[in-house]
């Protein structure tokens, strides 16, 4: 099983990242800011990195330096998943070698663009961990959280 290391300051947007990964049946590893990161990158030696640039304590360009410095994790593959989007802070992260540039917020086809790249397809990386919508029974009285199930299943 592939392992992503997501790095972000921000817990609902660690949920919305891993939320984003279910189709890639990968095993998902968070961190709260760029020190944590790079220690759970040396930990965990994931298959991607999806890394802010803002946050406190160590920011992502910092991150991407140290996790780059150390012969272990230097040729991780590193995507940048930030609300920056200035084209002096894209150009200048660009040349840190990442793979990929996401704006936040992102809409899953944008996200698949650019973890594909790293990944392959949804469910390339372990099949028998994605879920099979025919086969999920969802049993509640409301007609509302049944519509919000059905539609977060499509």
């Amino acid at each position: 099983m592939k392992t992503v290391l997501t790095v972000d300051d921000s817990k609902v947007v660690r949920t919305m990242v891993s939320r984003a990964l279910q189709p890639y049946g990968v095993q998902i590893v968070e961190a709260a800011n760029g020190a944590e990161g790079v220690e759970a990158a040396k930990k965990s030696n994931p298959d991607l990195v999806l890394l802010d640039v803002t946050m406190p304590v160590m920011d992502g360009r910092q991150c991407l330096a140290e996790i780059r410095k150390d012969p272990a994790t230097k040729d991780l593959p590193v995507i940048m998943l930030t609300a920056e989007s200035g084209k002096d802070i894209v150009v200048e992260i660009a040349k840190l070698g990442v793979k990929g540039y996401i704006v936040k917020p992102f809409k899953q086809e944008t996200f698949d663009k650019e973890v594909q790249k790293v990944l392959g397809a949804p469910g390339a990386a372990s099949a028998s961990a994605s879920v099979d919508a025919r086969a999920v029974l969802i049993v509640d009285d409301s007609d509302k959280v049944l519509a919000a199930a059905r539609s977060a299943l499509e």
